[in-house]
């Protein structure tokens, strides 16, 4: 993976960051395998809770939990590190019978792939459904239509 780094790919800049990517991905070459390492890496160290935060990644990672925002941010900023273009997506996710609020990745390999460090998905399933792309400022954007989505699934596989 080094030899993506600095290569003109937006990365994260932290220094804790960057250390941690480094010796997750070690020396594989990879993109596709070294983002399935980070992705499970998160899946597996990050404690399953709800926070109330704006998710940083240097504050994720001292912490080690969160729900799917704090697992979204740090795998993008992971992937960043290590030269994977990355982005997050937010929109619902089927579950129980019910339609809930979710946040979970996109990463560039050869073409957009999601990812979902919050159940440990590479692709994530069909039970998402993605309504933006972006951060937090991105998200607020959904807010106000959680609760006036009416949805019907006509047919599934």
């Amino acid at each position: 993976m080094t030899s993506l780094i600095g290569a003109g790919m937006q990365s994260s800049g932290d220094e804790e960051v960057l250390s941690i990517a480094r010796e997750i991905v070690g020396g594989t070459t990879k993109p596709y395998k070294a983002a399935r390492m980070l992705m499970e890496w998160v899946f597996e160290s990050l404690e399953k809770t709800p926070l109330v935060s704006v998710p940083d990644a240097r504050q994720i990672l001292r912490q080690r939990k969160g729900d799917c925002n704090e697992h979204a941010t740090l795998l993008t900023a992971l992937l960043r590190a290590v030269g994977i273009p990355a982005r997050m997506a937010a929109g619902l996710i089927y579950k129980d019978g019910r339609f809930y609020y979710h946040a979970w990745n996109e990463a560039y390999l050869d073409r957009w792939i999601s990812m979902d460090a919050t159940l440990n998905q590479m692709p994530s399933d069909a039970t998402h459904i993605k309504l933006v792309d972006g951060g937090i400022e991105k998200q607020i954007q959904i807010v106000a239509m959680i609760g006036n989505l009416s949805l019907t699934i006509l047919d599934y596989r």
